[in-house]
């Protein structure tokens, strides 16, 4: 599960990791909430008119890779204990399942610097990707601990200088 504000590289580094775990034969769901919205959407429709379809696609989806791959890949902002927890609780297979956690800590200047890169419907509002980065809420051990997971493990991944 990928934690991080708009810009902070979720989507990059989660393609890099399912290339990774893809070539030495793992098999890789990935899940992208901005995909499916993207998929439901129209360029007329505003980006939340859909929210309701494209939460309950992004939870089948999960639900259905967890039960189909050795891995699967959850890309979303997940910025808040309560937007993970509205995920979590709805996962229906826990017990077999590990559970990792990677926040990106991508400074907001470099967030907004990389979004501006975007076009269309992809480029988030610069207030927003603030607004985010103010109710950035870290993640943690325990957050997930009440889940049943058969492991958790909270990684950072700090940016560095080059790295998008």
């Amino acid at each position: 599960m990928f934690c991080g504000i708009p810009g902070s590289g979720k989507s990059t580094e989660a393609r890099r990791m399912m290339a990774a775990f893809s070539d030495k034969g793992f098999s890789v769901g990935y899940v992208s909430r901005d995909e499916l919205r993207f998929q439901m959407i129209s360029e007329n429709n505003g980006y939340f008119s859909k929210e309701k379809e494209v939460f309950r696609k992004f939870i089948e989806n999960i639900n259905k890779s967890i039960k189909q791959n050795d891995i699967t890949i959850i890309d979303a902002t997940h910025i808040s204990k309560a937007s993970r927890t509205k995920i979590l609780n709805r996962i229906e297979e826990r017990s077999d399942v590990r559970l990792l956690v990677l926040y990106l800590t991508t400074p907001l200047d470099v967030c907004v610097r990389q979004n501006d890169l975007r076009s269309g419907r992809e480029r988030v509002p610069h207030e927003a990707i603030e607004r985010m980065a103010e109710g950035f809420e870290e993640p943690t051990v325990e957050e997930f601990m009440k889940y049943h997971f058969e492991s958790v493990e909270v990684w950072e991944k700090p940016w560095k200088e080059g790295e998008s």
